[in-house]
């Protein structure tokens, strides 16, 4: 009794050791996920009104998303000295061709829309945006191209 109670021991010894090792390969990062790619674009909106247009410069930020030519979108801009971020989705190709998207403040009491459209070139997009909070409402133009790649010295 006493030496299959020792047997059993040692098994329980060496089955714990496996699961343990097999445990700690897991974590060498085959279970790791590659973090999405993003693409950064500085550029121009211009909101049009009659005589008194207003503008400023805007980033925005493209995630790639498992589906091909689809993107979470990110908008960073000033209105009127006052920061924003807008979120939503965009679709199309970056490079060359048609790209739209929408895009909202995420203010669950009073929530802005605007939608954009237009085309890239070489990566440079140029295009409309309306604002569609209430009904859909031509709004201005914008722009932007990729971001510059930082200098290494």
């Amino acid at each position: 009794m006493r030496h299959l109670l020792s047997l059993l021991t040692i098994g329980i010894f060496l089955c714990a050791g496996a699961t343990l090792s097999a445990a700690e390969d897991d974590k060498s990062g085959s279970t790791k996920t590659a973090k999405a790619k993003e693409h950064t674009m500085e550029g121009t909106w211009i909101w049009a009104r009659g005589k008194k247009n207003e503008n400023g410069p805007i980033k925005a930020v493209f995630t790639e998303t498992a589906k091909k030519n689809e993107y979470v979108a990110k908008f960073y801009f000033d209105f009127r000295k006052k920061p924003y971020v807008y979120t939503g989705t965009a679709s199309g190709d970056l490079k060359n061709g048609a790209f739209k998207g929408a895009v909202n403040d995420g203010n669950q009491k009073k929530l802005r829309t605007f939608e954009f459209s237009g085309n890239n070139k070489a990566g440079a997009f140029s295009g409309d945006h309306k604002e569609t909070t209430k009904g859909s409402k031509q709004t201005g133009t914008i722009t932007w191209k990729p971001k510059a790649a930082a200098k290494t010295p």
